[in-house]
């Protein structure tokens, strides 16, 4: 019997709910080959990894390691499904709802869909500038199952773009101190 497989090349090909399974795999403590086993059965699907061919096992592996290390792309809007979502448009309106999400659900792998349910929600109207509004936040039950199919390139395209902007907010901080220490002196 000759199957198909679809093997992850780049973080579009890994979901937030593979990633998460991943983690928890990882957690496990399982070593070896036991480890391998689990990590070839969540991204081929086959059950009796054990047919797979040695080279077959290596290359799957190799692919999906690979895909893990790559850099995501920072996207404002995409399509999940059916859904177009876009990211909150404008952080300086953000809810006293949607800032305490945001904050609790960062921190953890295993919340990860829900952070991003915060941040990405579905775009209820837009105008021809690409300027869109996204629907009101009304906590994070109803997107979070969805949003476990969101790949993690989008993923960590949002944590870049963030991070990214958090280290230049953090040295204007320390460029704007040392500019007054030095009036100071």
């Amino acid at each position: 019997m000759e199957v198909i497989l679809k093997i992850p090349t780049s973080l579009d090909d890994i979901t937030i709910d593979q990633y998460q399974k991943l983690k928890k795999i990882d957690a496990s403590g399982i070593t070896g080959r036991n480890l391998d086993d689990e990590i070839l059965k969540l991204f081929t699907g086959i059950d009796s990894v054990g047919s797979i061919s040695q080279k077959d096992r290596q290359s799957i592996l190799d692919s999906v390691g690979k895909a893990l290390v790559r850099e995501g792309e920072f996207k404002r809007r995409f399509k999940l499904g059916y859904v177009e979502l876009g990211m909150i448009p404008n952080f300086d309106k953000l809810s006293g709802d949607e800032y305490s999400d945001l904050i609790n659900y960062s921190d953890s792998d295993e919340d990860l869909h829900r952070f991003m349910a915060v941040a990405y929600r579905p775009i209820k109207q837009r105008d021809i500038f690409k300027n869109y509004q996204i629907v009101k936040y009304s906590g994070t039950g109803e997107l979070s199952e969805l949003m476990k199919q969101m790949p993690m390139s989008i993923v960590n395209g949002f944590n870049g773009f963030f991070l990214n902007l958090s280290n230049d907010f953090v040295g204007h901080i320390l460029r704007s101190t040392a500019g007054e220490q030095m009036r100071e002196t």
